[in-house]
């Protein structure tokens, strides 16, 4: 989890050059800085303040303008940016109980695949957000209809993130891919200790952490390495619980140890035997 962190502190500039750039071409880059701000309620507001401060000096230079160094630019941003994505590959990989059996260019890509998917999913998520505020107005709703609104757009974003988890979990650690379903109840489960995790943890950074004090201007950023690791242990949490899960059952379709013990009577046959 550790090293998940490390390497997602370095990727998330990188990815942020990426996200902007795209986003760019289809919506107005300056909205990024400003709905960073409006998710960043799952972040300390100090990592929020970090992120959002480079969102916004990365829109007001590129202007969202892609040429050809700037397109140059991005596939070298999203290169960087997947350094995080195959660290929690690995991860996985030893959540899984697997060796890592792909070949360097299928792992590569895939990690780059996994992170062209992430950057996509937060610009579907950004939209969500720029386009049900402006709904909400142009229909002249309730206050209820708006708290309604409200809630079915948090709702939508975290069915969104439990659809990218499980992505994650079936394509990301090197072993046969699983049902939906075993990589679903895992995604459910990180999604929900993230959310209650990043709420715990803005809440003792508020009131009782000092990290600006003992670190003084690199405050921030420790904040945002912390939540980091409070992330990946979710994520990677969530994948132990699917691969115990799928452990139990008749079919077994990891190659890891320890073995499956779902087939019940072979096992205690086996345990008579010794």
């Amino acid at each position: 989890a550790a090293g998940v962190a490390f390497y997602g502190l370095l990727a998330i500039f990188p990815g942020l050059v990426a996200l902007v750039s795209i986003y760019g071409l289809v919506f107005d880059p300056q909205q990024v800085a400003q709905q960073i701000e409006a998710l960043g309620g799952m972040l300390p507001e100090e990592a929020t303040k970090l992120v959002a401060g480079q969102l916004q000096a990365l829109t007001s230079a590129s202007g969202g303008k892609l040429g050809l160094a700037a397109i140059v630019g991005v596939l070298l941003a999203l290169w960087s940016a997947s350094a995080g994505v195959r660290t929690l590959m690995q991860a996985l990989n030893v959540a899984y109980d697997e060796d890592e059996k792909r070949g360097t260019v299928r792992f590569y890509a895939t990690a780059l695949l996994l992170t062209l998917a992430a950057i996509v999913a937060a610009i579907v998520a950004i939209a969500v957000i720029v386009a049900l505020p402006a709904a909400i107005a142009l229909l002249g709703l309730s206050s209820f209809a708006e708290l309604l609104i409200a809630v079915g757009q948090v709702l939508l974003l975290a069915v969104l993130m439990i659809f990218g988890l499980a992505v994650v979990y079936r394509f990301g650690p090197s072993r046969h891919e699983p049902k939906w379903r075993w990589a679903s109840a895992g995604a459910v489960l990180a999604t929900v200790l993230w959310i209650v995790g990043s709420v715990l943890f803005g809440i003792y950074v508020r009131n009782f952490a000092s990290y600006n004090e003992t670190y003084g201007s690199l405050g921030a950023v420790v904040i945002l390495l912390m939540w980091f690791l409070l992330t990946a242990y979710a994520v990677l949490i969530g994948a132990e619980m699917n691969a115990e899960m799928e452990r139990q059952t008749e079919k077994d379709t990891t190659e890891g140890e320890p073995r499956r013990m779902g087939n019940r009577g072979a096992h205690a046959a086996d345990t008579v035997a010794r």
